[in-house]
């Protein structure tokens, strides 16, 4: 079972860095949001089944508050994959005094759901190697109660992990060091920082767009919980 939900994991990221290549779009969200959409239909259909049921007495308000959630995680994922922060910067043109005006985005999360996924594997992961010594450890049964799925512990650690993973994915994805580099190379100023601080202030941004970021999507994981 580790395998096989190791293995799988790996090949969905393979897919979806083949769509991303592809200039098809964000690969693991298209992945991630088809997968929804297959399992959309038969959870509505059974869920509107299960209003017309006297016996299982569902009450329509928390219909309308779990679609109400659905929508809203919809609408934030949208907000927050969209978000991004403009740093400007001033270009020289050649054989002239005038300067191109330009700007830096820089997404609230440039890694996507990424840090969602690896967060995941690596709760799990344990878990169900844990799991395999749960008969004969009580170290082990232990550990398996205070990291129930849904418990504290899990989405404490689950949020920690997300946090963390964003910046790691994110900091390998934008350098601050080589965006500097490349920006003094072709010419480039950002209006009011000196050369020699340019690193310096666009790893503070960074920083402050990537904890807004990882924490907007650390609520979004734990929505479901």
């Amino acid at each position: 079972a580790i395998l096989t939900v190791t293995t799988g994991t790996f090949i969905l990221l393979w897919l979806g860095e083949q769509i991303n290549q592809r200039g098809v779009g964000n690969g693991t969200s298209l992945i991630i949001f088809s997968g929804i959409v297959v399992r959309l239909q038969a959870a509505l259909f059974n869920l509107f089944q299960s209003m017309q049921d006297p016996s299982q007495n569902v009450n329509p308000v928390f219909v309308i508050l779990i679609i109400s959630i659905f929508v809203l995680v919809v609408v934030l994922i949208i907000y927050e994959y969209k978000a991004q922060m403009r740093i400007a910067i001033h270009y020289a043109r050649a054989n002239s005094n005038s300067t191109v005006s330009s700007y830096l985005p820089i997404k609230l999360n440039p890694s996507g759901v990424l840090p969602v996924i690896f967060a995941s594997v690596l709760i799990t992961l344990p878990l169900q190697i844990l799991s395999g010594f749960a008969e004969t450890s009580s170290i082990a049964r232990q550990i398996l109660s205070y990291l129930r799925p849904n418990g504290f512990y899990y989405t404490f650690l689950n949020v920690i992990l997300i946090i963390g993973f964003t910046y790691f994915y994110s900091k390998i994805q934008l350098s601050p060091k080589d965006i500097s580099n490349n920006i003094r190379k072709n010419g480039g100023v950002i209006p009011g920082i000196k050369s020699d601080e340019m690193e310096k202030y666009l790893d503070e941004i960074m920083n402050k767009t990537l904890f807004s970021g990882s924490i907007f999507l650390s609520i979004i994981a734990i929505i479901p919980f």
